[in-house]
C-alpha cells in the first residue's frame, strides 16, 4: 500500500507557480494489523514513512519554490536587449529546520558582463564552502545546544526533527561550530554596545 502527498504552491489567481511536487511512501497493509500485541509496532512504521514522505514533500518544494525565486528575479534583469541567462554550476545551499535544500541560482548576462547574480543579489553572503542558515534553524539549534549538554544530543534530535537520508544529516561538528559562531557574535556584540556606552558617558575605552 501506499501514500502520495501532493504539494502545489499557486499565484492569487489560481495559476501554479511551479509543477506539482508528489512524493509517494509504502505504508503498511491494513492485515498487518493483528490486533493490540502489534498495533504499536506496525503503526510506528505507517508514521515514520508518513513524517519522512512529509518532509521530503515540503524540502522539495521548497527548493523549487526558492529556484523559481532565483530564476524569475534573474529573468526581470534579462529585459534589456542582448542579455541572456546562465544558470550557475552550484547550488545555494541552505540548511532549514525543512531539511537541507540546494537551490538553482542564476546570472543575467549582457555581453562579458554578469548584470545579476541570483547568488548575490537576492540571497545573503556565505563564507566559501558555507551554508545560509535560516532563521528557525538556528533558532531550534540554539535553544537545544542551549538547554542540553550534549552536542551529540541535540545533534540526533536535529535530525530526528528533520528526517533527512544520512548524507543530509547534520553533523556534529557542523553544529558545535555553528553556535560557537553565534556566541562569538553575541560576545562581539556586547563589547561593542559597551565601548560604545563608554564613549558616551566620556570614559576612555582603552583603559
Amino acid at each position: 500500500m501506499k501514500m502520495e502527498i501532493t504539494v502545489k504552491i499557486k499565484n492569487d489567481d489560481g495559476t501554479e507557480t511551479i509543477k506539482p511536487i508528489t512524493i509517494d511512501t509504502d505504508i503498511p497493509e491494513f492485515d498487518e494489523f493483528k490486533g493490540p500485541d502489534n498495533f504499536r509496532e506496525v503503526f510506528d512504521k505507517y508514521e515514520k514513512a508518513v513524517l519522512k514522505a512529509r518532509n521530503t514533500a515540503a524540502e522539495v518544494a521548497t527548493e523549487e519554490y526558492l529556484t523559481e525565486l532565483s530564476k524569475k528575479t534573474s529573468v526581470e534583469a534579462e529585459k534589456t536587449e542582448r542579455t541572456e541567462i546562465n544558470e550557475d554550476a552550484s547550488p545555494y545551499e541552505i540548511e532549514a529546520e525543512l531539511g537541507r535544500l540546494d537551490i538553482k541560482t542564476y546570472r543575467a548576462i549582457r555581453g562579458s558582463r554578469a548584470v545579476f547574480n541570483s547568488r548575490v543579489n537576492l540571497f545573503p553572503k556565505t563564507a566559501q564552502a558555507e551554508m545560509y542558515h535560516s532563521a528557525c534553524y538556528d533558532n531550534l539549534a540554539l535553544r537545544l545546544a542551549s538547554s542540553i549538554p550534549s552536542y551529540r544530543t541535540c545533534d540526533e534530535i536535529l535530525n530526528r526533527i528533520r528526517w533527512q537520508d544520512d548524507e543530509n544529516k547534520i553533523k556534529l561538528r557542523t553544529l558545535s561550530d555553528a553556535v560557537e559562531r553565534e556566541g562569538n557574535k553575541i560576545i562581539d556584540y556586547i563589547d561593542l554596545k559597551a565601548e560604545q556606552i563608554l564613549r558616551e558617558n566620556s570614559f576612555d575605552t582603552k583603559t
